[in-house]
């Protein structure tokens, strides 16, 4: 009787291992559709008008309606606006999706205006050129900043007491 339970005990076990292995994996989400979502959590939807990839999905090209453009805006304003954007937007993607190591993107009015261009590149960040809308020019991301020695972090160490 005891090997009869132990023989159905194991049939059991392997029986549902088995079972386990076969279930489908979830499929996977193309990432145009995971750039749209992370896109679309800043923008909030239906602000997206393109998404391609190209260098074999390392690059990511996309133009988008700006949310925060207002005509209403000093010009310095709306600049100072457009680049925050493009910062949220551009680095909500790049740090979801790691494949991704560079966007290109161009930021339009609702009527398809150019507002502004640019590239987030892993490390040097966002670099944005206006357009003539907005005075031209170029703006750069700054640089990330070094220290010089090490930081203390406050905490206490056991070995010192």
């Amino acid at each position: 009787m005891a090997r009869v339970a132990t023989a159905l005990a194991v049939v059991a076990f392997f029986g549902l291992a088995s079972a386990a292995q076969a279930q489908p994996e979830p499929p996977t989400v193309a990432i145009p559709t995971k750039v749209r979502a992370l896109a679309e959590n800043v923008l909030g939807t239906g602000l997206i008008r393109s998404i391609a990839l190209t260098d074999g999905g390392a690059t990511l090209l996309m133009r988008w309606e700006a949310a925060t453009y207002r005509p209403q805006h000093k010009q310095e304003q709306a600049r100072e606006q457009l680049f925050g954007e493009a910062e949220l937007v551009t680095g909500s993607i790049m740090g979801g999706i790691r494949s991704v190591s560079r966007i290109r993107f161009s930021m339009a009015r609702k009527d398809g205006q150019l507002l502004a261009s640019g590239v987030n590149t892993r490390g040097p960040g966002v670099t944005l050129t206006y357009s003539s809308l907005l005075g031209g020019g170029v703006h750069q991301a700054a640089p990330p900043k070094t220290q010089d020695k090490p930081q203390n972090t406050g905490g206490t160490s056991a070995a010192k007491d």
